[in-house]
């Protein structure tokens, strides 16, 4: 179960097949849980606009990640994207 342990990110999911068929994983990480709700709010500093921020703030990384995937070896304890 997905679950924010001090971030709004609360983890990967996947997509699964309940056949008959012994791989049930058809897609790994094939999306990502958010928290919106007040455990969001908490885990962002606080208010809900926080977790926006945070969001748009993980969204500016990952564009730059894209740019320079070499810049982000050893970002620190800070860093969003790890």
């Amino acid at each position: 179960a997905p679950d924010n342990s001090g971030s709004i990110f609360a983890g990967q999911g996947a997509i699964i097949d309940l056949g008959a068929d012994m791989d049930a994983v058809s897609k790994p990480r094939a999306f990502q849980f958010m928290e919106w709700g007040e455990s969001g709010a908490r885990a962002a500093g606080g208010s809900r606009p926080a977790a926006y921020a945070a969001l748009r703030n993980v969204l500016f990384e990952v564009r730059d990640y894209i740019r320079a995937p070499g810049s982000y070896v050893d970002r620190g304890k800070d860093a969003f994207l790890t």
